[in-house]
């Protein structure tokens, strides 16, 4: 974590088999449980659908998790966030949407993989060191995959028009039973 504390994500997943042409798998839920580094309160949440996790911290006692759409589709239906990240806080027994700006800025560098499925040679016990992580995102060719950026990029996909990346306040309605980012 940014303070140098390290704690133990533990991550199920369902997936596809290999999808081709693509060479693909796809993982279509993922369920990520860990342990509060300070009461040892156990946490366990499904990522909504369509989601990568990038990173999990702590403010204050208070866990932050921050996602990213999975594909282009994922993308417009999330709202065409911009950043491309969904930040989410933990309050009131529930994982709440905030926006982006109330991320701590001292969170920048991811520290999850982005599914189980990242790498098969990244590690042969399913467990993956500090050391196997510095490797992976450090030997990534993705750019956010080195860095949770809040500034504004350009659109990666169709139907993410002008008003979307000018005014972030708007909720978007397009998920249906999903919170988009916002707050």
């Amino acid at each position: 974590m940014h303070d140098g504390r390290v704690i133990v994500v533990d991550r199920v997943s369902k997936q596809t088999g290999r999808i081709f042409p693509e060479n693909v798998i796809i993982e279509y839920e993922q369920t990520i449980s860990f342990s509060h580094p300070d009461t040892s309160d156990r946490f366990s949440w499904e990522l909504p659908e369509g989601t990568l996790a990038k990173l999990l911290d702590f403010e204050k006692g208070v866990p932050y998790f921050v996602l990213r759409p999975a594909s282009v589709a994922d993308y417009n239906e999330w709202g065409c966030p911009n950043p491309p990240f969904l930040v989410f806080r933990y309050e009131k027994n529930n994982w709440l949407p905030v926006n982006i700006s109330k991320l701590p800025a001292r969170f920048s560098p991811p520290n999850l993989l982005d599914s189980a499925h990242s790498s098969d040679k990244l590690t042969a016990d399913s467990l993956v060191t500090v050391e196997e992580m510095h490797s992976y995102l450090k030997a990534s060719m993705i750019a956010d995959s080195k860095i949770i950026s809040r500034e504004k990029i350009n659109p990666i996909g169709e139907g993410c028009h002008l008003d979307t990346l000018i005014n972030q306040d708007r909720k978007s309605e397009s998920r249906i039973g999903h919170p988009t980012q916002g707050e």
